[in-house]
């Protein structure tokens, strides 16, 4: 993985102005994820490495789920905390590779275009494991090196492909 990493600290201002709303897009999402982390009233879901909770709040508010999002930059989460005005979710600050939660007490744990963000993948996953309720699920949401060496930023923009090689886990590697 590269050493080079983007302080999230500094880009929260601007972290969501580089993502539109795409509604038609991100609604396909949120259903997709609710149906498959069994999301309803009842059911608690983690959000690892939240960001700005771009996903943690609407499948909150859709769902009726009981949402934690985590991150480990305080910013990110100021702004997590600015967009949740119905306070449907709770925010911490934590470092996902260390996860200090109560075991079994999850029945959804989401990491959404994480993968290349992570260091150690088994601890991450050993974690989860260990704060999923029996039969929860664990939802990731990553394209794969294989998946995004042709789409069209690395088509116009050629230099980016040496940092996706280095931080961009292969679909094999996430299976395993």
């Amino acid at each position: 993985m590269s050493s080079e990493r983007a302080d999230y600290n500094e880009i929260a201002e601007v972290y969501d102005q580089a993502r539109r709303a795409d509604k038609p897009h991100l609604e396909w999402w949120y259903a997709r994820l609710a149906e498959a982390g069994g999301l309803g009233p009842g059911k608690r879901l983690i959000d690892l490495g939240c960001g700005t909770g771009r996903f943690t709040i609407p499948l909150a508010e859709r769902t009726g789920c009981e949402a934690l999002g985590l991150d480990k930059s305080e910013e990110m989460l100021a702004r997590a905390r600015e967009k949740d005005a119905q306070g449907r979710v709770s925010w911490l600050l934590q470092d996902l590779e260390a996860l200090e939660l109560e075991a079994e007490s999850y029945d959804c744990a989401l990491v959404s275009l994480m993968m290349h963000h992570i260091e150690d993948h088994l601890a991450v996953f050993r974690g989860v494991h260990r704060i999923l309720r029996p039969g929860g699920v664990f939802l990731i949401r990553q394209g794969t090196l294989e998946q995004i060496l042709n789409d069209a930023m690395h088509r116009f923009f050629p230099e980016t492909i040496g940092v996706d090689l280095a931080r961009t886990p292969l679909r094999m590697e996430i299976e395993q």
